[in-house]
């Protein structure tokens, strides 16, 4: 979809990591990436480091090529932009704003996740500090990171969260009218422990077999399909491509994210649960209280399977909690369209290049 807009192109630089990695900072730079190919205010050229990473590794020799990569383009453009890992803000965010202070380009750091930068311990974490302290723009995933970053003086800080494409209200309210009882729940995302995976199959399996359960994602932490072996209810599908998630989640009634992660930000399998106008049941670790409330979801406890498999039981006997629900979604995604927040990245490029 063209981002329309009469305001002067700016050529921006974006580094950050693509498929084939799956995983949600990897989908999130994909989307803004593809976005901002059709915006007609903005010139881009991309820096993979996944693609360099799998040549050289998470080595200094792989910062250096890295930073030989970026170079070039650097020099092409209005501003340098970049996505990673909080694990890398004070060794890739380093090299980075010293390509652009010797190139004299203003640098914009995006974080994934919603941990603070401080849990990285004194030296990184001192590290880390100064990039985004030097930095002309901070984007952070939460509403919480961006106190913590006021509070120690970086007034440049954004909030920018994880967003996906949001579909049409009108066509969502008629499936809301349409499909008014919750019986087939799904998963989607990394098959962790911390997810809560073995609690899913705990929940799930102690109701009939008139509710259905899937789960879609690749599987980590020594994790096998025989998990799933004897499961009446919870079915294991695999791993869904990323253009996929959204048109298969739309065949359910319910995500569940029953995650013990106190590392989540705004995880990206909620939103696109949103974009395919589902509720949700998860529970209150990191940031997910900022996209989740009692209008569009249910809150268990972390490690629960008892107080899971009440929630979903709550949603399967009570079809007028689950309409509300159903509504609920509608009202809370508005926020986190990317199309939106993709002009709004152009406007932030723009904002500091005006300033340079």
């Amino acid at each position: 979809m063209p981002i329309p807009s009469e305001k002067k192109v700016i050529k921006i630089l974006m580094i950050g990591p693509l498929p084939p990695e799956i995983g949600g900072m990897t989908v999130s730079f994909k989307m803004l990436v593809d976005l901002l190919r059709d915006c007609d205010n903005a010139i881009i050229d991309v820096v993979d480091f996944n693609a360099i990473r799998r040549r050289k590794g998470n080595t200094l020799r792989g910062l250096l090529s890295l930073c030989r990569a970026v170079i070039p383009k650097a020099r092409q453009v209005d501003v340098i932009t970049v996505y990673l890992s909080l694990s890398a803000l004070s060794s890739l965010g380093i090299l980075l704003l010293v390509v652009s202070r010797v190139l004299g380009k203003p640098l914009i750091v995006r974080t994934a996740g919603g941990v603070d930068y401080a849990s990285l311990g004194f030296l990184k974490g001192t590290i880390a500090h100064f990039v985004v302290k030097q930095a002309n723009l901070f984007f952070v995933q939460t509403h919480n990171l961006v106190q913590l970053a006021y509070g120690r003086g970086i007034s440049h800080v954004r909030w920018f969260p994880t967003s996906r494409p949001m579909c049409d209200n009108r066509y969502e309210r008629s499936l809301v009218s349409e499909r008014s009882s919750c019986r087939h729940f799904v998963f989607v995302g990394q098959v962790r422990e911390c997810k809560g995976i073995r609690e899913i199959i705990q929940a799930s399996e102690r109701f009939e077999e008139y509710i259905r359960v899937d789960i879609y994602g690749p599987l980590f932490d020594d994790l096998e399909q025989n998990i799933f072996a004897g499961c009446k209810i919870v079915k294991y599908y695999g791993v869904l491509d990323p253009e996929d998630v959204v048109p298969t989640l739309k065949r359910y009634d319910m995500l569940l994210l029953p995650t013990k992660a106190l590392t989540e930000g705004y995880p990206g399998a909620v939103l696109e649960g949103y974009s395919a106008g589902l509720p949700i049941i998860t529970t209150r670790c990191g940031g997910i209280p900022e996209i989740v409330d009692m209008q569009s979801g249910l809150f268990v406890s972390a490690g629960d399977s008892e107080a899971l498999f009440s929630a979903m039981k709550i949603v399967v006997e009570n079809d007028e909690i689950y309409s509300k629900l159903r509504k609920g979604v509608l009202e809370k995604r508005e926020d986190f369209d990317s199309v939106m927040w993709a002009r709004r990245f152009v406007d932030y490029c723009g904002e500091v290049v005006g300033k340079a």
